[in-house]
């Protein structure tokens, strides 16, 4: 019976140990990664808000028709960042080819901010894309809206696709490029070949069916491939 007890009290001691060695190796594992984290290795980038929100940025180069490189505080720091709720055609689409109105949206950024002071707001809880990008209004010191002027202007679409606070401004803002025939809407309406993979998901899946192939303009009336 003793030699029982004594067995078991040895096993209860080694699941004891084993436990804690495991709880310490954890803790190890948790705080290494936070520390690697910290140092960047994972892409951290301390507290976006305070380093960015509200600050003055000089923009050096537009990327995309949504993405675009500055410079912010004394010291040259230089930070990518992607217009928020702007989903413009990408120069390089799925099929490795600019998507149609992308070199006439991205020549249009560049001439609006290229060589401008603008301002730098973020949303609260969303700081940073799925990519890591830091995404963001930028506002020029007039207080007017890059992103919304974008968007309202015909360059670039609302994006569908992530939430944001100024989703139905940039919604509506596109609806009335389209009435008015502003950039990649001048003739009101795209087919289904004109527009981005996301845009046609979207639409599908909204019940939506734009001709697949533009159309003879003139004899277009329909809004079916309006969005």
């Amino acid at each position: 019976m003793g030699a029982r007890m004594t067995s078991e009290a040895r096993s209860a001691g080694r699941r004891r140990r084993w436990i804690t060695a495991a709880g310490r190796t954890v803790l190890t594992s948790l705080l290494g990664l936070v520390a690697l984290d910290h140092w960047g290795v994972f892409g951290y980038q301390g507290n976006d808000w305070e380093r960015f929100e509200g600050k003055h940025v000089a923009v050096i180069k537009a990327e995309c028709g949504d993405t675009v490189v500055a410079r912010i505080g004394n010291n040259g720091e230089q930070i990518r960042m992607k217009l928020l709720g702007v989903a413009a055609p990408a120069l390089r689409g799925t099929e490795g080819k600019p998507e149609y109105w992308a070199a006439e949206s991205m020549r249009w950024l560049e001439e609006w901010i290229v060589g401008h002071e603008l301002i730098v707001r973020l949303e609260a809880l969303r700081p940073r894309d799925a990519s890591g990008t830091l995404a963001v209004y930028l506002y020029n010191l007039d207080s007017s809206l890059l992103n919304l002027a974008m968007v309202r202007q015909g360059q670039a679409y609302a994006d569908r696709t992530g939430t944001y606070s100024l989703h139905a401004l940039l919604e509506t803002a596109e609806s009335e490029a389209r009435k008015k025939g502003q950039g990649l809407w001048k003739d009101h309406y795209l087919a289904e070949s004109e527009m981005p993979a996301w845009r046609k998901a979207w639409l599908a899946n909204s019940g939506i069916h734009p001709p697949k192939i533009p159309v003879t303009r003139e004899n277009h009336s329909g809004d079916a491939g309006m969005r």
